[in-house]
């Protein structure tokens, strides 16, 4: 019974040395804190959008579909954005970057509130989506440069996952409050303050900038990428968007037949809690095993709690289990950073990081669209049964990683064995 305690105890006591050991180290601080204003604004923008949107132009349609195009361009463009900033810098890329993204956002509101066609408004949602920094990778790219050890980067990962459950769980709640408290913009131009201002000063720290791709090797910027190592982590965040894609609607749905639909946002609020305090254990702590058997371990326990709660009938089971899954939500985010940074060259990072965030993009776009049809068809427990199925992928894509892994050795290639392969 003091096993539990003692963990929870453990970030705030003898573990919170090691974050702050991490943030203490030169540089660290003078980015760490302009990506976390900008992921704040990340977190914020697309709600604030959809509340924009639907106020300018009376219509849930259109701002479904705005932000659907936002949504999309961000994750299909955000790669390609990444690997120009690979190439020329940070520093170079990131100030017309924000201007771009400023420009976009004010044209596409100012299209909604004057009724323009439709085309034309979906055209410049995707403008402001695919113009939007990554701070995320950005930063986490930044910490390759910082942290010297793996144990380093560990708590690095952990914090930076921690800090992406503290934005998604205050920026839905901040972004209602100033869209209904003060005007419905207010939400938006918020969130777009936040991440310019962020990325501005982020790009200024040219002492943990990472290293800048040989332009000679341009043509060959993505084969790097094609690894089955890097693919395999691909999966993995693929998958694990398959659980943020179908664990709210199923929840949803379960509670609305339980007829406790009040307590809907309780229920997904414990699992962002629960993720938040295992990143925080999880980065304090040394762990037994390779990182790659730390990403079996845990992806295995969440595909776990989602099959029990698709095999459970009752609403409290299912939601403690779906609860409980949190627990590998920050572990499984901080290992693939991890295993990213020994696997990629340093100059191909960021574009890495972000093809990452891609796929959990594209895994939540599909599983919401396969899962709502599911529960239409025949309520919450087909929802979850296929949720269940969707997420098994996650173990399944981890073992493929710690084999090609072993396979490997775990030696990751460096960017001169890359150009001499490639050559």
């Amino acid at each position: 019974m003091t096993v539990l305690p003692r963990l929870l105890r453990q970030p705030f006591s003898t573990g919170f040395s090691s974050y702050k050991s991490i943030l203490m180290l030169p540089g660290s601080l003078q980015f760490f804190v302009p990506s976390v204003i900008a992921r704040f604004g990340v977190s914020m923008i697309g709600l604030s959008m959809l509340w924009s949107v639907e106020a300018l132009t009376g219509s849930f349609a259109v701002a479904g579909s705005v932000t659907g195009a936002f949504a999309i361009s961000e994750a299909v463009v955000g790669p390609q954005i990444a690997r120009l900033i690979d190439r020329a810098g940070q520093g170079r890329i990131l100030p017309g970057l924000i201007a771009l993204n400023i420009v976009a956002i004010t044209l596409l509101l100012s299209a909604a509130s004057q009724v323009w066609p439709m085309p034309v408004v979906l055209v410049l949602a995707a403008f402001a989506g695919a113009s939007t920094p990554q701070p995320g990778a950005l930063s986490a790219a930044r910490w390759s440069v910082v942290a010297a050890t793996p144990e380093d980067l560990r708590t690095a990962y952990s914090l930076e996952a921690v800090v992406n459950d503290v934005g998604f769980l205050v920026g839905p709640i901040l972004v209602t409050v100033l869209s209904v408290s003060i005007a419905p913009l207010a939400g938006v131009i918020f969130a777009t303050v936040c991440v310019a201002t962020g990325c501005l000063f982020l790009s200024t720290r040219r002492e943990t900038e990472p290293s800048t791709e040989d332009t000679r090797s341009a043509g060959a910027v993505n084969r790097g990428l094609y690894s089955p190592a890097f693919c395999g982590l691909l999966a993995v965040n693929l998958s694990l968007g398959f659980f943020f894609g179908s664990v709210p609607i199923t929840i949803t749905a379960l509670a609305a037949e339980s007829h406790v639909s009040q307590l809907t946002g309780l229920m997904l609020a414990a699992t962002s809690v629960i993720s938040l305090i295992s990143g925080l254990v999880y980065g304090s702590r040394t762990w037994p095993g390779s990182p790659e058997r730390v990403l079996v371990i845990v992806s295995l326990f969440l595909s776990i709690m989602v099959g029990i709660a698709a095999v459970s009938h009752l609403a409290l089971v299912a939601s403690i289990a779906i609860a409980a899954a949190g627990a590998a939500i920050a572990p499984i985010v901080a290992t693939s950073n991890l295993l990213i940074q020994r696997t990629v060259p340093p100059n191909r990072l960021t574009q890495s990081f972000t093809w990452i965030n891609s796929a959990s993009a594209a895994g939540i776009a599909l599983a919401a669209a396969l899962v709502g049809a599911a529960i239409d068809s025949g309520g919450s427990s087909n929802g979850f049964m296929l949720a269940a199925l969707l997420v098994a992928a996650t173990p399944a894509s981890a073992i493929l990683t710690a084999v090609t892994a072993a396979r490997r050795g775990q030696v990751p290639e460096s960017a001169d064995q890359e150009t001499v392969q490639e050559a």
